[in-house]
């Protein structure tokens, strides 16, 4: 879990990165060989029967007669408004990975840790119950001595074994909430099940954590400004409101065009011989803007109302988090570390 939490992080990073270079133009290099044999209209209206050939090499591709390469040698092509706002929101989007990481990795320690406190409890109990099979065979052996010589009841010999047998199956039950334990401490860490593992150290002692003394209403406001579950949904939010102004920006913000080429051009045909010559150098620049106005603008609105909606569930889901955490149970919890 943890490590997927962390490839998250550096597949939001490579968004990122990509965004950041939707500005940078596009390179292209190559030519192209045009033929044509037949008829061809010119601008004034006649036809005329015509072979030409033309050969294009250098930057870009597809440049065929006037017409500019329909492939330049650099080109760029943006719609500003996604350009402009996106790098923000996925540079926030790598906020919220990074918050759920931690957060992940909080869920992760913890049940290690609470895994880890009940092998200790499985432990201590069976060496507990192991002691107590000691004490009860010392009863059956001083019972059973005081029967052998009349000083005793043989019932009571009698109940002093039928403990230890009692005691004996605790013990048995206890092994295996150790071994139970023991396993599913081993898959939470990705080990194999059949490893035993012990406790270490001594038995769990009580830490205090926080100072007694300390009002629980800071320390509740303390704890949530730090939990990585609220930084991760202010993070949410943040990507939200940059949604909500990017689309509000939509419409004032054109789609750019530009493209540029050069190379070596030439051709001819049968009316200008030769069919293929006259070579020489050739460049062409073209820049064009549009704005959009989706459907008369109610689609434009109809998409800003929506991501006002995304902005609040965002802050609704923050709010509700909070608020779940405001609200302890009653009391103070004492945490046991080994």
């Amino acid at each position: 879990m943890i490590g997927a939490a962390r490839a998250r992080i550096e597949i939001a990073r490579a968004e990122l990165t990509a965004t950041r270079a939707l500005l940078l133009p596009t390179l292209n290099a190559g030519g192209n060989y045009h033929d044509h044999t037949g008829v061809h209209q010119r601008s004034t209206g006649s036809i005329i029967n015509v072979a030409d050939q033309s050969l294009y090499l250098g930057g870009g591709a597809f440049a065929v007669g006037w017409f500019p390469g329909r492939i330049p040698a650099v080109n760029v092509s943006a719609a500003l408004n996604y350009d402009l706002y996106e790098p923000l929101a996925d540079r926030q989007r790598v906020d919220v990975s990074r918050f759920d990481a931690s957060a992940t990795a909080n869920s992760v320690l913890v049940e290690v840790a609470t895994l880890y406190q009940d092998l200790h409890r499985a432990g201590a109990l069976l060496t507990a119950q192991r002691r107590s099979e000691a004490d009860a065979a010392e009863v059956v052996k001083i019972t059973t001595g005081f029967a052998r010589v009349g000083q005793g009841r043989q019932s009571d010999a009698d109940r002093a074994r039928t403990e230890q047998q009692l005691v004996r199956a605790s013990i048995r039950r206890a092994e295996e909430e150790v071994a139970k334990t023991s396993a599913a401490l081993c898959r939470r860490l990705h080990l194999d099940p059949s490893i035993r593992l012990l406790p270490a150290g001594d038995p769990l002692t009580v830490l205090s954590l926080i100072d007694p003394a300390a009002d629980q209403e800071e320390l509740i406001a303390v704890a949530i400004r730090q939990r990585p579950e609220v930084g991760s949904r202010s993070a949410g939010i943040a990507v939200a409101q940059t949604r909500l102004r990017q689309e509000k920006a939509r419409p004032f913000l054109p789609t750019l065009w530009l493209g540029a080429s050069g190379g070596a051009f030439g051709g001819g045909s049968n009316v200008v011989p030769p069919t293929l010559g006259n070579f020489g150098g050739r460049a062409d620049f073209d820049v064009l803007a549009y704005w959009t106005l989706e459907n008369f603008g109610l689609g434009n609105l109809a998409i800003q109302k929506r991501r006002r909606a995304e902005v609040g569930a965002a802050e609704a889901e923050r709010a509700s988090l909070c608020l779940g955490w405001a609200s302890p149970p009653r009391g103070r919890p004492t945490l046991g570390f080994g």
